[in-house]
């Protein structure tokens, strides 16, 4: 049975959604942290406002990509546009780090109640197979970073209150919208042990795919929180920030374009991105160096979108209650998220540079394991020769 909603709108309106909150997260992840620069942070402060958002990320999909199964996805887009314009009004009157940790922990409850649901609503409105999802997808929502982090530094230069009152309008308008396009299925009426069920066979069964999908949100936290702070320090021109940062977002869309779909079936995919994550960390140290920083943020980019595709495809391939699925994958991105700036935060008071050091350590590690894992798989169990 249908909601109302106007159903020839809803697909592109979906897509639309992805793109401009992608627009929103690809522009705050790294505005907020050199607002919180700006107001006197420390390193572990900066790592905290990173991490603040993906800790309530890393348990709140989990619990609200299965909770759309049962409510509905439409009321799980509506929190989170409620809770995005709370953020951003915090944003408008911040004047101590500590008000920021606030914004991004709501700003946190916004995107974990978000894209699960989006996930699903999209793949619930396609004919088409998994992969044609997952490069649509992942398409609309990287592009959107892409323009994001060109307007970093325009965002910056606007005053901060004018900045986060527009964005809180805004959000309430994508509320309303939400409420007069989006129609969903009835929700299923699924006892509580069989989503649980469906829980513990994910987590067992599609150990690797969380990795990846943990392992791209981690080297993403960790450029993001840092790397545009460390240019800033330096003295280097905010356009060098935004040139690279939306370079290394670009490269990751041409990636889910061009290379994705051909490797998100096999190990392939899983290698290269991990290489050529393994090697923009070590390029991205040379910051004297314009056309480095922009190779290092153009390798980022592309193995980011490896790592996402081969991981998203598997989760939203394996079953039909895909809440729960794309709610263990999300949650495994926020552990990512949440991970990166911690980590991150401790090397950067060592040098501020280990951060980057330690993209490339932690990425060839995970080749050997991806690599010895796949060996693992192949040789023949001797109990059964």
């Amino acid at each position: 049975m249908k909601g109302r909603g106007n159903g020839l709108l809803r697909l592109p309106y979906l897509y639309f959604l992805s793109f401009i909150v992608s627009v929103l997260s690809g522009a705050l992840t790294p505005l907020i942290p050199v607002i919180g620069y700006r107001m006197g942070a420390s390193g572990y402060e900066i790592g905290a406002i990173g991490s603040a958002g993906a800790l309530l990320y890393i348990f709140l999909t989990l619990l609200s990509g299965s909770l759309s199964e049962k409510i509905g996805r439409k009321a799980m887009l509506l929190t989170s546009f409620i809770s995005l314009a709370c953020s951003t009004t915090i944003y408008a009157y911040s004047i101590i780090p500590l008000h920021l940790i606030f914004g991004r922990l709501l700003e946190g409850l916004s995107y974990s109640t978000f894209w699960p649901s989006l996930e699903a609503l999209l793949t619930e409105s396609h004919k088409s197979e998994a992969r044609s999802i997952t490069r649509l997808f992942t398409i609309s929502w990287s592009s959107g970073m892409v323009l994001g982090a060109l307007l970093y530094d325009t965002l910056l230069n606007i005053p901060r209150f004018t900045l986060f009152a527009t964005l809180t309008v805004f959000s309430l308008v994508l509320c309303l919208a939400t409420v007069v396009i989006v129609e969903e299925e009835a929700p299923l009426k699924i006892v509580h042990e069989n989503i649980f069920k469906e829980f513990l066979n994910a987590i067992k069964n599609l150990k690797m795919a969380w990795t990846l999908s943990f392992s791209y949100a981690f080297v993403q936290a960790l450029v993001f929180n840092f790397y545009p702070v460390l240019l800033d320090a330096l003295a280097k021109p905010e356009r060098w920030t935004s040139v690279m940062l939306s370079t290394m977002l670009m490269a990751r869309t041409l990636s889910f374009g061009l290379l994705a779909h051909m490797f998100v079936k096999n190990i392939a995919g899983a290698v290269l991105g991990l290489f050529l994550s393994a090697m923009g960390g070590v390029l991205i140290q040379f910051t004297d160096s314009f056309l480095l920083i922009l190779l290092g943020g153009f390798f980022l980019g592309t193995g980011a979108g490896l790592l996402y595709s081969t991981a998203f495809y598997k989760a939203i391939s394996s079953s039909r209650l895909r809440g729960v699925y794309t709610g263990i994958f999300e949650s495994t991105i926020g552990l990512g998220y949440f991970t990166g700036p911690l980590i991150g935060g401790v090397l950067v008071e060592i040098n501020p540079l280990h951060p980057y050091s330690f993209i490339s350590l932690y990425s060839l590690f995970l080749i050997v394991l991806v690599l010895s894992s796949n060996i693992h798989k192949r040789s023949p169990n001797p109990r059964r020769s």
